[in-house]
C-alpha cells in the first residue's frame, strides 16, 4: 500500500470535528452529568473549554503555516 502524505491541518481539523460533534455533546449533556460530583462536572467543563480553544487555535496556526508553505517555494524542508 502506498503511503499518502496528508497535511497536518487535515488531521487537526478532523480531531476538532470529532471533538465538537462527538465528545463535546457527550460531556456537555446534563443527563450524562447527573451522577457526577459538582466539582468533577465543573472541572470537566473547564477542560472542555480549554480543549476546544486549543483545537481552534492549533487548526488556525496550522492553516496559516500550510498556506505559507504553499505560497512560497522556499523552506520546502520545513514544510514537509
Amino acid at each position: 500500500m502506498e503511503r499518502v502524505n496528508i497535511p497536518a491541518t487535515n488531521h487537526i481539523k478532523s480531531l476538532a470535528v470529532l471533538f465538537e460533534e462527538i465528545y463535546l455533546p457527550l460531556l456537555s449533556n446534563e443527563h450524562n452529568k447527573e451522577l457526577w460530583p459538582p466539582t468533577a462536572a465543573k472541572d470537566i467543563q473547564n477542560q472542555i473549554k480549554q480543549m476546544q480553544r486549543f483545537l481552534e487555535e492549533t487548526a488556525q496556526m496550522m492553516s496559516t503555516f500550510y498556506s505559507f508553505c504553499i505560497s512560497t517555494n522556499t523552506n520546502r524542508d520545513i514544510c514537509q
